[in-house]
């Protein structure tokens, strides 16, 4: 027998509207086999397990997700990513993050491997909604952006206010 949870309608709102598959994300996301591959690719240290990886008081060097439905969410088109904290020893090392502006590589399973979603700040903190069920995944996500010189350079330059075309 199944257990009806509360929804939160802003939570399962932005899910509905906002989460992007990360298969079908623009061709400009690296892949790899594995995330093992993907370490070596970097020369990542430490092991090459789920989750988010920084020396220790330096920060999150890292994060690979398991792409398990609902825990994590790829917003805006892979521009926004909502991770899953699993406790405050790793909330603090992604304030190290946010404080010094260290860009963290983030990192998601699908089903042919691996794909590297970029290079993105830590914007925050957000509390999970009663949709987001942080009863089995946890009460808060860190609040990544992608970096913006990650971005097109047309995508710059509209934001900017200059044509892409326009040489200066």
């Amino acid at each position: 027998m199944s257990t009806k949870r509360p929804r939160d309608s802003s939570a399962t709102e932005r899910r509905a509207k906002e989460e992007a598959g990360c298969d079908a994300l623009p061709n400009r996301l690296r892949r790899f086999a594995n995330f093992a591959a993907a370490c070596r690719h970097y020369g990542f240290p430490g092991s090459h397990q789920v989750g988010s990886y920084g020396p220790k008081g330096e920060g999150i060097v890292r994060t690979y997700s398991n792409g398990t439905p609902g825990k994590d969410l790829v917003l805006d088109g892979g521009d926004k990513f909502l991770y899953r904290l699993k406790d405050s020893t790793v909330r603090a090392q992604f304030e190290v993050n946010a404080s010094r502006g260290r860009p963290v590589q983030v990192f998601r399973k699908v089903a042919a491997g691996v794909v590297e979603l970029g290079s993105f700040d830590v914007d925050g903190f957000e509390a999970a909604g009663a949709g987001d069920a942080p009863e089995t995944w946890g009460r808060t996500f860190v609040r990544f952006l992608r970096r913006r010189e990650e971005e097109k350079p047309e995508e710059r330059a509209n934001l900017a206010g200059d044509h892409p075309g326009k040489r200066t």
